[in-house]
C-alpha cells in the first residue's frame, strides 16, 4: 500500500471522529446546530430548557401539587368548624289539652317554652381545635413532601433527557465512524487487498448503527415528553435540555446524611401523625367527662291566665360508660403511630445508607471509565484500525474494538445517569439539595 494512503488514513482517524468525550463535553443546542440530521431541523427554532425552568414549570403546572394545596385550605375550614359552639335547643311543650271533662279543648292547657344549651366540660372544644390544627400541620407537611417529590421527579426526568441526548450523540458518532470505516474497506476491496465479504459485513454494521441512532432519537423524544408531563403537557415544547451530565455534584459524608434523617419530609409527616394520635388520647379521656345542659324558659297556664319561669339543668351520670374503650383504642393507636415513627426512621436510614453506597460506587466507576478505560480503548481501537489498513489485523478485530469502545462509552453515560438519579433520590428522601463540588465532597466521604 502507498505510504501516502496510509498516512491519509491515519489523519482521518486522528481528526476527532473517534474522540472520547472529555470533561467539558456537553450535549446541547450547539451540537444540534452542527448536525443537520439531528432532531432539530433548520425550519424549526431551538427552544432549550434549563433545570431551573423545568422545576418552575412543574411547580406551577402540576395538578397533583394543586390538590394538596386544596387539602390545606379544606383543613382550615375544619379548624373554624371545630371551634364553633353547640347550637342551643328550643322546645315547646303543651299539656292538659284535648282530653275529657275539664281537660277538653285548651281551657286547661299548660304551655311551656324552654331554651336549652349544652355546655361542654373538660376542654373538649379546645381539644377539637387542637386536633384540627394538627390536621392542618399534617396537610402542610404532606404538601411539602409532595413538593419535594415533584421536584425530585422533575430532576430525575431532566437527567434522563440529558442522558438520552448524550446517547444520541454517541449513536451519531458511531454511525459516522461506521460510514468512514466502510469507505476504507471499499478502498481495500477495490485494491484487491480484502474480500467482498468484508464490505457486506461493514454495510450491515452501518445499518445497525443507523437503527441504534434512530432508536436513540425516539428514546430522546420519549424522555422529553415524560418530563413535560410533570407540568401537565402531553408533548414537550422544547428540543434540548441544557446541562452537563458529566458534572457530578457532591454530598455530605454518611454521618452527616444520617443526621438529616429526622428533618426529612417523610419523618415530618410521620411525626405530625404521631403527635395527632397522642392528642386523640387526650380527647378520648376528656370525652368521658359528662357535659352539662342548662335550660331556661316560661310556662303559661291557660285556665288561670298565669305564667311562671322554668329553669333546670341535667348531666349524665358516668356510672357505666366513661369512654374506657375509646381511651384504650386511642392509646393503642398512639402506640402504633410511635412504632410507625421508629420504623420510618429505620427505613430512611437504611435507604440513605444504600444510596450513599451507590453514589460512591457510581462515582468511582464513572471516574475510572473516563480517566483510564476509555482512553485505553480509544488508543487500542486506533492501533487496530491502523493495523487493519496495513494488513496486520482482520476486519473482525476492527469490529470488536469499535463495538467495545462504544459499548464502554454508553456504559459511561449509564454510570453518570445512575449517579445523578441516586443523588436526586437522596435529595428526595432528605429534602435537601447538594451542590458541593463532587471531588471535594467525596474526599471527605470516608466514613
Amino acid at each position: 500500500m502507498p505510504i501516502r494512503a496510509l498516512v491519509a488514513f491515519g489523519i482521518v482517524l486522528g481528526s476527532g471522529l473517534l474522540f472520547v468525550p472529555g470533561p467539558g463535553y456537553c450535549t446541547g443546542p450547539q451540537e444540534a446546530a452542527s448536525a443537520d440530521d439531528r432532531i432539530v431541523t433548520e425550519e424549526k427554532s431551538i427552544f432549550s430548557l434549563t433545570l431551573e425552568q423545568a422545576l418552575n414549570r412543574s411547580l406551577q403546572g402540576n395538578t397533583e401539587l394543586k390538590s394538596h394545596s386544596h387539602e390545606v385550605q379544606a383543613v382550615e375550614y375544619e379548624i373554624d368548624q371545630a371551634g364553633r359552639y353547640i347550637n342551643p335547643e328550643l322546645s315547646l311543650e303543651v299539656e292538659n289539652f284535648a282530653g275529657s271533662g275539664d281537660f277538653s279543648g285548651t281551657g286547661s292547657a299548660e304551655i311551656s317554652v324552654v331554651l336549652s344549651q349544652k355546655i361542654e366540660l373538660g376542654g373538649k372544644r379546645h381539644q377539637r381545635i387542637s386536633l384540627s390544627e394538627q390536621d392542618k400541620g399534617i396537610a402542610e407537611q404532606a404538601f411539602i413532601a409532595a413538593r419535594v417529590e415533584l421536584l425530585s421527579r422533575t430532576k430525575r426526568l431532566f437527567v434522563a433527557v440529558l442522558a438520552s441526548q448524550k446517547r444520541l450523540a454517541l449513536a451519531d458518532d458511531q454511525a459516522k465512524l461506521a460510514d468512514r470505516v466502510l469507505n476504507t474497506v471499499k478502498d481495500r476491496i477495490d485494491s484487491g487487498k480484502a474480500p467482498e465479504l468484508e464490505r457486506l459485513r461493514f454495510e450491515s454494521l452501518l445499518l445497525e448503527t443507523k437503527l441504534r441512532e434512530q432508536q436513540a432519537r425516539q428514546e430522546l423524544v420519549a424522555a422529553r415528553n415524560a418530563l413535560a408531563v410533570t407540568w401537565g403537557q402531553d408533548e414537550a415544547d422544547f428540543e434540548w435540555a441544557q446541562g452537563d451530565i458529566e458534572q457530578l455534584p457532591g454530598f455530605p459524608n454518611r454521618l452527616e446524611l444520617m443526621a438529616l434523617v429526622d428533618r426529612s419530609p417523610g419523618m415530618a409527616v410521620q411525626q405530625a401523625v404521631s403527635t395527632r394520635a397522642g392528642q386523640y388520647v387526650s380527647l378520648a379521656e376528656i370525652s368521658g367527662i359528662p357535659d352539662l345542659t342548662v335550660s331556661l324558659g316560661g310556662k303559661s297556664f291557660e285556665e288561670t291566665d298565669d305564667y311562671a319561669f322554668v329553669a333546670g339543668f341535667s348531666i349524665d351520670l358516668p356510672l357505666f360508660d366513661r369512654n374506657q374503650g375509646g381511651v384504650g383504642a386511642a392509646k393503642a393507636r398512639y402506640a402504633r403511630k410511635q412504632a410507625d415513627l421508629r420504623a420510618k426512621r429505620l427505613q430512611l436510614q437504611t435507604e440513605v445508607g444504600n444510596i450513599w453506597k451507590t453514589l460512591q460506587s457510581t462515582y468511582a466507576e464513572a471516574t475510572l471509565l473516563k480517566e483510564q478505560l476509555l482512553p485505553t480503548l480509544q488508543r487500542s481501537f486506533e492501533a487496530i484500525s491502523y493495523g487493519y489498513q496495513a494488513g496486520k489485523y482482520g476486519y473482525l478485530d476492527v469490529l470488536d474494538a469499535e463495538q467495545t469502545l462504544f459499548a464502554t462509552r454508553n456504559r459511561y453515560v449509564d454510570s453518570l445517569q445512575e449517579y445523578h438519579q441516586a443523588l436526586t433520590e437522596l435529595e428526595r428522601l432528605l429534602g435537601q439539595t447538594f451542590t458541593k463540588n463532587g471531588t471535594e465532597a467525596l474526599a471527605s466521604n470516608d466514613q
